[in-house]
């Protein structure tokens, strides 16, 4: 679907409205890729921001990212204004001995995390 301002989508639809996976390309070529549901980001999705040269993914409710993670993609340095510097890579030193004393995850009972990722991804 070609809109009138210059954007595009391409992906599923549920009556007049985006459904399902999908790809929406703003006029500045920045473009979402992921779920949508009632014609808006829902769930699992990607964020290319290509001004910047950096990729957010994360999950989106009613159009909102509400936990991301940033990454920088390969064609940084030939966007608009990308980031001065790249983002730097951050590992775990003990990832399990985290889990092991996270409150969070100490409280959590089996299903709970699986219910979650299952409102996520629809």
């Amino acid at each position: 679907m070609w809109y009138a301002d210059g954007t595009l989508y391409v992906g599923y639809w549920d009556m007049d409205k985006r459904d399902g996976l999908g790809m929406f390309v703003q006029v500045n070529r920045n473009r979402y890729e992921g779920h949508w549901y009632g014609d808006k980001k829902n769930g699992l999705g990607r964020f290319y921001h290509m001004n910047t040269g950096q990729l957010q993914e994360g999950v989106w409710e009613n159009d909102v990212c509400v936990k991301s993670k940033m990454l920088d993609i390969e064609v940084r340095q030939f966007c608009n204004y990308p980031t001065q510097y790249p983002i730097r890579a951050e590992t775990l030193c003990d990832s399990r001995k985290l889990l092991e004393e996270s409150e969070l995850w100490l409280n959590q009972t089996l299903g709970d995390i699986d219910k979650q990722l299952q409102n996520c991804i629809r």
